[in-house]
């Protein structure tokens, strides 16, 4: 007669597992605790301060721990995973708060697309496939070059106003538009091969400054320093600029950049995903993650809506942007951003 295995035994293993399991929880979540409060010290190392760009996929991180946690009643442990999912939430949440009514979104407005064209872009006739669809009035890019700007004649028709700084050896910038421009300045906010344009547009009759701008990519101490060298000469230039205002472009820096907070505090500007959500436009690994291209408001003007646009063949997806303008709206005088 054959020996029969006991259920004492039986669970033996499975509790070993288990204590395995949740022992190596408990270590998950310490160690992302600490990663956390790493983040806190971006200000030190280049590294951090491109690690904060994934904030986003952070507090999507943060949310199983504490669900996993609650299932094994580890209460310590879910203690400290529900704070990091708090933390993590209030640096994400703001900007999924505050859409505007629908009474705003119905009025007319106007559309701003920001594209970053990626210079060595392989297909680029998708490029003018989704401006088309997406039938921006002001279109303001970033990575022109030379060998770009005769292709980007066939927007001629539609966009009869012009201004940009594309020069050889350097990754430009150009404003497209369907209103007059009135004005434009071109700076050389940062060296290197970043360029800006700051111009006027006559919307109907009410001035609107843009400022066009592509920062320094953070990949170095140097570089970080640069980025935001150029982000504090930016921000001083818009000191001199009164009434409604756009910045718009690749910053290479999420909301949650040490120098992005700075800059938009100082220069008193309103990002304009607030309610519409973190709309990551960079793609890493292939997959949009990071929200480096920004359209920040000033002034009389209302964001409808917020959203990445298509494929475009570059490693960014466009950011899209509808804005009402009302002139009886009084411009702040300080705006945060969180």
């Amino acid at each position: 007669m054959g020996s029969v295995e006991s259920p004492a035994r039986k669970q033996g293993p499975m509790r070993f597992l288990l204590r395995l399991f949740d022992a190596a929880l408990f270590l998950t979540v310490i160690g992302f605790g600490g990663f956390t409060l790493t983040l806190l010290l971006a200000r030190l190392h280049w590294v951090l301060d491109n690690a904060t760009g994934f904030e986003f996929v952070f507090f999507l991180v943060s949310l199983p721990l504490v669900i996993v946690a609650a299932i094994r009643r580890m209460r310590i442990t879910g203690a400290i995973a529900g704070v990091l999912a708090i933390y993590h939430a209030m640096l994400v949440a703001p900007f999924y708060i505050g859409s505007p009514p629908d009474a705003i979104k119905r009025l007319k407005g106007f559309r701003v697309m920001s594209a970053n064209l990626q210079w060595d872009s392989k297909d680029p006739e998708r490029v003018y496939k989704i401006i088309n669809q997406e039938a921006p009035d002001i279109l303001a890019l970033q990575e022109v070059t030379p060998s770009r700007l005769p292709e980007l004649e066939r927007l001629r028709d539609n966009y009869p106003y012009w201004t940009h700084y594309a020069e050889a050896s350097v990754l430009g910038v150009a404003l497209l538009s369907k209103f007059p421009i009135t004005e434009e300045k071109r700076r050389w906010i940062t060296k290197g091969v970043y360029p800006t344009v700051i111009a006027t547009l006559d919307i109907n009759g009410t001035p609107l400054h843009i400022a066009i701008t592509h920062t320094v990519p953070p990949f170095s101490s140097d570089w970080v320093k640069e980025r935001d060298a150029q982000l504090t000469t930016l921000q001083k230039e818009l000191i001199g600029i009164p009434g409604n205002r756009l910045v718009v472009g690749d910053l290479n820096a999420t909301m949650w950049t040490p120098s992005y907070r700075d800059f938009v505090h100082a220069a008193g500007l309103q990002n304009a995903r607030k309610g519409h959500g973190v709309v990551p436009t960079y793609k890493f690994r292939g997959i949009p993650m990071v929200p480096i291209d920004h359209i920040l408001t000033r002034g009389n003007v209302v964001v409808q809506d917020c959203r990445a646009g298509p494929e475009m063949g570059s490693d960014h997806r466009p950011l899209i942007v509808d804005i009402a303008y009302f002139d009886d709206v009084r411009e702040p005088t300080h705006i945060s951003d969180n």
